[in-house]
């Protein structure tokens, strides 16, 4: 069984309308050494799956044109942000735009909260 497939499963048979999933998969085209071979068909594979949650999640990634047409599909929540990327700074000085979408609505100041802390 895949990596995917065990994830899947695990999503769907745990799915309760009070429920939380919080998905920080693989991301497409990001140079990650522990982790070969996840695709756009394996992005989307996911996102099917959490178009049928009952419960809630949120879910980390890069932008990206399927999880834009998913998000309007759906009136999914979405908050951006500019993130440093170490793997890819290793090669090249190079930001990626960093998204959180949801199935709820992300309260942006939950973010503002948490670059504060982390200046201190």
């Amino acid at each position: 069984m895949s990596r995917l497939s065990a994830a899947i499963r695990i999503i769907t048979s745990r799915d309760v309308p009070d429920g939380f999933f919080y998905l920080d998969q693989p991301y497409i085209g990001a140079d990650q050494e522990y982790y070969d071979g996840y695709t756009q068909e394996d992005f989307d594979v996911l996102l099917t799956t959490l178009e049928s949650l009952t419960g809630k999640f949120l879910l980390s990634s890069y932008r990206n044109k399927g999880l834009t047409e998913y998000t309007h599909r759906n009136g999914w929540y979405t908050l951006g942000f500019r993130m440093m990327c170490s793997m890819t700074n290793r090669y090249e000085n190079k930001d990626k735009i960093e998204v959180l979408t949801a199935n709820y609505p992300i309260d942006s100041d939950i973010i503002k909260d948490i670059d504060l802390q982390s200046a201190e």
